[in-house]
């Protein structure tokens, strides 16, 4: 994942499943906290899983935290990241965008749970 012209190039894994929807709900969550557009402007096909294999996104001022936070989620405290992450969505009422952003962090919550469950190692690559 770039950010800002900053890449993220890390490794977490073996993530077996999980790995896609991560990479997908990652990307809509970052693209839509770094954006003051809805979710109906995503790029298409993003709702529907249809999502490049390596996603750039224009993080503006944003990109240092939101790499940092990336390191946080995926090496330290997930926690700090998703709570972060969240903060951001605040604002947005509308009930399809609510739950959009409500599946999406799930997804994370449930990775960062699983992987501390089973305190293993990550390697993922985070392109």
């Amino acid at each position: 994942m770039e950010c800002g012209g900053k890449s993220a190039r890390h490794r977490s894994g073996p993530l077996n499943g999980s790995a896609r929807p991560l990479h997908h709900a990652l990307a809509r969550l970052i693209w839509l906290s770094t954006n003051l557009k809805s979710v109906v402007e995503i790029p298409a096909g993003w709702l529907q899983g249809r999502l490049p294999e390596t996603v750039t996104l224009n993080c503006g001022a944003h990109a240092g935290d939101i790499l940092a936070g990336l390191e946080n989620y995926f090496w330290e405290s997930p926690e700090i990241f998703l709570a972060s992450l969240a903060s951001r969505f605040g604002d947005r009422t509308h009930p399809f965008e609510r739950t959009v952003i409500a599946a999406d962090m799930e997804t994370l919550q449930n990775f960062a749970q699983k992987r501390d469950a089973k305190d293993e190692p990550n390697q993922m690559a985070l392109l």
